[in-house]
């Protein structure tokens, strides 16, 4: 009996502990919500909880760094994500990614809109840091300061085999229309059929676990109708 008492008290702790640790969680949500608003003016929820810092290096401690990390996205658009680092005490954001993943993201469905070749077509755009004066619009260059560079990658399944290939890319750097301030990457790949879908899925995937980041090297490099990075060029 004196067992049976004692793992009902040591369940009741642990159920209390757990309901402490969420109300906790929840309330830094709705903080880091707040903060994210009045930097942004608009409304972002958490997706991904990365929880304490720590510091690391060659020789990793357990001592907390005094900050921590979390994935945020826009309400009203579940495809961009970003990290936002912030200072625990008091709660408030040291950096994070929303200008860069804006930028990347509607970069990339500016491409798709005005540029679409082939069957299908995917493009994935990861960018450096950008700051940002004021609210974000859909003409994002007109608010973004600071030198930046940006790595854009087009997938393209079905492609017509007399498409001029640096000639499409160099298109698309023209419609796109960069200020002298921002350098980067565009490169074109063939993929085989059906490949562009899983191309799409992977980074879904990976943008649901971690920050937007660009990541070439993968298991999609066997949806390559070669096994080099077909065409790129430099701006």
């Amino acid at each position: 009996m004196k067992k049976k008492v004692i793992i009902l008290i040591s369940l009741i702790v642990i159920i209390c502990v757990v309901v402490i640790l969420e109300v906790i969680s929840s309330n830094n949500s709705d903080k880091i919500k707040i903060l994210l608003y009045e930097k942004y003016g608009e409304n972002f929820k958490i997706v991904h909880d990365s929880g304490d810092e720590y510091n690391g290096g060659l020789l990793p401690t357990f001592n907390k760094t005094g900050y921590k990390n979390v994935i945020a996205s826009p309400v009203n658009n579940d495809e961009i994500k970003f990290s936002v680092r912030l200072k625990s005490k008091p709660l408030e954001i040291a950096n994070d990614d929303y200008v860069s993943a804006n930028i990347a993201y509607n970069t990339a469905r500016l491409i798709e809109k005005n540029n679409s070749i082939g069957k299908k077509m995917y493009v994935h755009i990861s960018t450096s840091e950008y700051k940002c004066n004021g609210k974000i619009t859909d003409s994002f260059f007109d608010n973004i300061d600071g030198q930046g560079s940006i790595v854009i990658s087009v997938y393209v399944e079905g492609v017509d085999n007399k498409l001029k290939c640096k000639e499409y890319l160099n298109n698309i750097i023209a419609d796109l229309n960069f200020d002298s301030k921002t350098t980067g990457i565009i490169r074109l790949y063939l993929i085989k059929e059906n490949g562009v879908e899983e191309i799409k899925n992977y980074y879904k995937i990976s943008k649901d676990i971690v920050k937007v980041e660009n990541s070439d090297n993968s298991i999609k490099t066997k949806y390559f109708e070669t096994p080099n990075k077909d065409y790129f060029i430099n701006f």
